[in-house]
Parts: C-alpha cells; sequence; structure tokens
C-alpha cells in the first residue's frame, strides 16, 4: 500500500506527542511516527527537520547535544512547558471543545501569541548573531541523521556504500534538506534580502555609467522632495508653540459691505463687546501695534513692539520662560510692566537673570521687566517682536468704533466647530455694529495656522506638488532605462529560472536591485537637500518664527518613504517586463555560419 504523507499541522501535533514521552533526536522521532502511524505514513525528512525548528523557535521544544546509545553524537529534542501546554490545549479542544469556555480560549491563545511571537524574535536574533555555530549544528544534525538512517540499512544487509546512498536518497539530500530547513526559519527572508543587496550593489559596481545616470537622476527627485517637506513640515505641519493650538482662530471684520477688504482689523470696542457677548468662545484677547524706543544702560534701540490684553498669555495658553506675565488686572491698571523676548534678553542684557524686575527706559518712561518669553515664541504680526506691553484702553478707545488697529485672537469652546463659530461671530457682529455704525459689518473668523502661513500656504503646496512630478518624471526615465538594460539581462533571468528560481523570486530581486539604487540615490539626495533648505527657509513667512531646516527624523523618515517607494514605481514594470516565466531552454548566440538553435540546460 502507498504510504501517505502527514499533513504539517498534524506532524507538529504528533512530534510534541511523542516528546511528551522522552526526550529523543532527529531519527528516533522519525521511526516512532512510522511505528504510531502502523506504517501507514511516510515522514519525509525535508519535512521533520523544518518542524522541529519551527517548534524550536517557537519555544514549544527546547535542544541539546548529547550521545546517543551508540556514542554518537546527536541533538535530542525535548517538550518545553509552552509545548506540554499547545499539547494539551489540542487534546482539550478536540475532546471537550463544545465545553470549553470561550474567553479561557481566547485568554490562552492572547497569551501563547505574545510568547510565541517572543521566542521567534529571540530565534531570529540568535540566528544573526552565532550563524556560523548555527551552521555547523545543522550540518551536524542533518548528517547525523543520514548516518542513523545508513547504519539501518547495514542492519537491513545493504553494503555500506548502497546504504549510504539509500539514506541520502530517504532524506532528500543533504544540502537539500538544510535549505529547506533555512527557508523555514522565522527571518529567513533576512538572508535572501542581504543575498539580492550584495549582488545589487555588484550590479551598480559592474555598471558604472547606468548606475551614476540613475543615482544622479533619483537624487535629483528625491533631494528636492524632502527639503520641499522639511519646510512644509516646518510652516503646515509642525504644532505651533500654543496650547491645543488646533483651536485657536483668528477674528476680523469683514469691510467688504464699505468697500474695504474683506479681512480687515477689529476696533476695541468691537473685541470688548465681542468678549463679552459671545458663546463659542472660552475668551477673546487683543493686540496692538506699538512702538518701543529703549534707552538708557547702553546705545539706544527702536523695539519692534506689541500691546495686548492681560488675557492674552491664557487664551494662547503661554508660559514665560523666566518670571511671570502681566494680568488683565495690571492691563486695567496700565501698570509700566513688559514681557521682553528671548532675543532681546540674550542680546541686550547678557541672558542674566537679574533682568527680572530691573526698571527699563521705554519711550521715555520706566518700566518693569516682569518675564522672559522662550526662544520659540512668537505671534502676528511678525516673529521679531521684542516688547510685549499691556494695552490698557482707556474709556476713550474702547468707544472708538472706528479704530481698526486690533488684531483679535480666540479660542474655541470645547465641542465648538469653526463653522458655528463662524456664523455665531457674524450674527454677533452684524447685531452689535448696527446700533454704531452706519452699515452694519459681519466678522470673519479664520484658523490661526491659516493666518500665520499667509499665503505661503498655497506657494508650499504648489512647490511641493512640483517636487513629486520632477520625482515622477525621474520613475518614468528610470523605467525606461531598465526595461531597455532588461532586454540585455534576458539571458541571466533564463538561467537562473532554469534553475529553480520562479517568477516571484525573480521579481523580488529585480524590485531589490531597484531599491539598492533608490538608497543610493535617497544618500545623494539628502547631501543635494541640505542647501536647497537654504534657499527655503527663506519662503517661511515673517509672521512665524524664524526655522533652521535640518535632516531630522522626520525628514529621514519621509526621504526613506519616498525612496521605497520610487524604488517599487520604476522597478515593478521593468522586472515584470523583464521576467519570463517558465523558460525550458536559453538561446545561445551562434556565429552567424551556424544556424541558431535551442541548447538544453542539461544534456
Amino acid at each position: 500500500m502507498e504510504k501517505l504523507d502527514i499533513p504539517q499541522g498534524t506532524l507538529d501535533l504528533m512530534i510534541l506527542t511523542i516528546l511528551a514521552r522522552e526526550p529523543m533526536h532527529g531519527y528516533g522521532i522519525s521511526q516512532r511516527l512510522a511505528v504510531l502511524s502502523h506504517e501507514q505514513f511516510h515522514v519525509n525528512p525535508g519535512s521533520l527537520f523544518p518542524s522541529l525548528y519551527r517548534l524550536e523557535q517557537d519555544g514549544k521544544l527546547k535542544a541539546e547535544w548529547r550521545p546517543t546509545e551508540n556514542n554518537r553524537r546527536a541533538k535530542y529534542y525535548r517538550l518545553t512547558a509552552a509545548g506540554r501546554r499547545q499539547l494539551e490545549q489540542h487534546r482539550e479542544r478536540w475532546n471537550r471543545v463544545s465545553a470549553v469556555e470561550p474567553s479561557l480560549v481566547r485568554r490562552n491563545q492572547r497569551l501563547g501569541g505574545r510568547m510565541t511571537l517572543l521566542h521567534r524574535l529571540a530565534s531570529i536574533l540568535r540566528w544573526i548573531v552565532r550563524r556560523d555555530r548555527a551552521e555547523k549544528d545543522l550540518h551536524d544534525e542533518v548528517q547525523a541523521f543520514a548516518d542513523m538512517a545508513a547504519a539501518d540499512r547495514r542492519r537491513g544487509g545493504a553494503s555500506a556504500t548502497e546504504a549510504q546512498r539509500l539514506a541520502v536518497l530517504d532524506l532528500g539530500g543533504v544540502e537539500q534538506t538544510k535549505e529547506r530547513v533555512r527557508a523555514s526559519r522565522y527571518g529567513a527572508w533576512l538572508d535572501v534580502v542581504g543575498r539580492d543587496v550584495r549582488y545589487g550593489l555588484r550590479q551598480v559596481r559592474h555598471s558604472p555609467a547606468f548606475s551614476g545616470i540613475a543615482i544622479a537622476t533619483l537624487a535629483l527627485g528625491i533631494g528636492v522632495n524632502a527639503a520641499m517637506f522639511s519646510v512644509v513640515d516646518a510652516v503646515l505641519i509642525r504644532p505651533l508653540p500654543y496650547a491645543d493650538a488646533d483651536r485657536l482662530v483668528m477674528i476680523w471684520d469683514d469691510a467688504s459691505r464699505t468697500g474695504g477688504k474683506p479681512k480687515f482689523f477689529s476696533t476695541p470696542p468691537e473685541w470688548h463687546e465681542w468678549r463679552r457677548d459671545n458663546t463659542v468662545f472660552t475668551d477673546i484677547a487683543a493686540s496692538q501695534p506699538g512702538d518701543a524706543a529703549l534707552s538708557g544702560n547702553g546705545e539706544p534701540e527702536e523695539l519692534p513692539a506689541r500691546k495686548v490684553s492681560g488675557n492674552f498669555w491664557s487664551v494662547l495658553g503661554a508660559q514665560p520662560l523666566l518670571g511671570r506675565v502681566f494680568t488683565e488686572d495690571e492691563d486695567t491698571r496700565g501698570s509700566r510692566v513688559v514681557v521682553i523676548s528671548y532675543g532681546l534678553w540674550q542680546r541686550r542684557f547678557g541672558a542674566s537673570p537679574d533682568v527680572l524686575g530691573r526698571t527699563i527706559t521705554l519711550n521715555d518712561s520706566s518700566y518693569q521687566v516682569i518675564g522672559i518669553m522662550p526662544r520659540e515664541f512668537y505671534f502676528m504680526p511678525a516673529r521679531d517682536v521684542d516688547i510685549w506691553m499691556p494695552t490698557s484702553f482707556s474709556p476713550a478707545m474702547l468707544n472708538n468704533w472706528g479704530w481698526h488697529d486690533v488684531h483679535c485672537v480666540a479660542r474655541l469652546k470645547p465641542g465648538v466647530s469653526l463653522n458655528q463659530a463662524r456664523e455665531a461671530m457674524a450674527t454677533l457682529s452684524l447685531r452689535l455694529s448696527a446700533q454704531h455704525v452706519p452699515l452694519a459689518r459681519s466678522a470673519v473668523v479664520t484658523p490661526l495656522r491659516e493666518e500665520l502661513a499667509g499665503k505661503t500656504y498655497m506657494s508650499l503646496i504648489v512647490l511641493l506638488g512640483a517636487a513629486g512630478a520632477v520625482l515622477l518624471i525621474a520613475c518614468v526615465n528610470l523605467a525606461n532605462l531598465l526595461l531597455a538594460r532588461g532586454a540585455v539581462r534576458r539571458r541571466e533571468v533564463a538561467v537562473r529560472a532554469a534553475l529553480g528560481a520562479g517568477p516571484g523570486r525573480l521579481i523580488t530581486q529585480f524590485l531589490i536591485e531597484s531599491l539598492v539604487l533608490a538608497g543610493l540615490g535617497a544618500l545623494a539626495g539628502l547631501a543635494l537637500a541640505i542647501p536647497v533648505m537654504r534657499f527655503l527657509e527663506t519662503l517661511v513667512p515673517q509672521t512665524m518664527a524664524a526655522v533652521h531646516l535640518t535632516l531630522d527624523w522626520r525628514v529621514l523618515a519621509v526621504s526613506a518613504a519616498i525612496a521605497i517607494t520610487a524604488g517599487v514605481t520604476f522597478g515593478l514594470a521593468p522586472a515584470i517586463r523583464v521576467v519570463v516565466p517558465e523558460p525550458a531552454a536559453i538561446r545561445f548566440n551562434i556565429p552567424s555560419s551556424s544556424p541558431k538553435r535551442l541548447l538544453p540546460l542539461y544534456s
């Protein structure tokens, strides 16, 4: 009767069952499997060894080398606690599957999954660190199996040479079995990738002209995109230096009905009334332009300054680096206190902490320095403001509905959307202004980031799209180059396919070669990106803090993603086009005097 092959899952379970009785080496396990199955199943060593190694990597088995009863050195396997648990779970599910508590099964499976993952990671690490020893152990174990099988053959009457030959045949070949075990290892793909990467680097070295053109083309595309992302990240993605900055908005007058701008400065009374009557903001702060002539203790200096309301700091959620900020009470009373910038503190006062509490002269009046803001703090309309002082609106100013010089910044209440705020403020502004001006005016609410980015927002989006187009063009050109190059490599592909490499393996090799080119192009592109970044720094709007664009982890991560995407994009189509599915023969170039014919790979 023809013997049946044991299915993989059943083989694992049978191995665990056998080893639950006593530790055993591979050949002993194969013999015990044949006995237990009453010679009905065929145990292929090419399947047995991968199963043993997989169970060992999963932590179900533990192995050690020791002498056999015939004084041979063999690798003995024994069941671990995790292996016994798995065996018991299999038995329990088999005998009482309907009675098992589902939650207990799920909990055990989750625990087993976590432990298996840890064992697999540890196995991969051991394979990387102790590769030579692992290879030697594998060779010794397979050779010991063959020797034991040959010994059994000799006891059955076969000659030594015939016994050894039959043992190797039963094994399926020593090297073939070892290769199957390597392929079944967790992390075996690392070996494949490593070999393909080394081969790809050799291809780069052997084709310097082609490789130089490809790398230069990719360097241009990846470098420009990396530089563009760095400035887009700085302006549009990175968090603003305020607490919960996405909830901050700017409020403007809509003066379009009177022939003015659709976004115009508000007035002091509007800020005062909006703050009192609105229902969509936790608070609204005001900011006015100001001038500050600093004199005394050095050369006189004109400093950019802003007047801000006492609640300005709480609306933004900004905290000083040193000292404190002024309060609403100090703002209302007109206290002569100021908060200075980090830059002014460094430049004018030598970064001395003694500046806190010091009296300085601004506009021929004495002010007390009470706080220093962090280096990264800024606010509209410019990044270089050095002095913040209280607005201290007078009663006359709070009744002047024609004095448009106030920036209003507000924080949305929790649960209030931007559209709800726009509708509510438009209605409130129309109602309030109708009582004080001939033509009622509405209000416009815009996100703070949009105002800080200004017109640069669309410019950056357009430039980013252009950079992407450059990369796409580079990928198309490289795809054409690889297609042309692939025609030359058809013979190489045919040889590899004839030796057993399938289409998937060949496509993987070509893709990794493309990724090698993309990686080298990315390295060259990052070097190119640095001078491009210096130019793009000038595109950062004046309303935002000055930035020094660098190759930080974000830029490196995006560059890596771009390189991988580009490598797959320009490498996949040529790889599929070049790979011949199943070539049965190789066409060799024959001199023109002789007819061309197909020669088989093997005679």
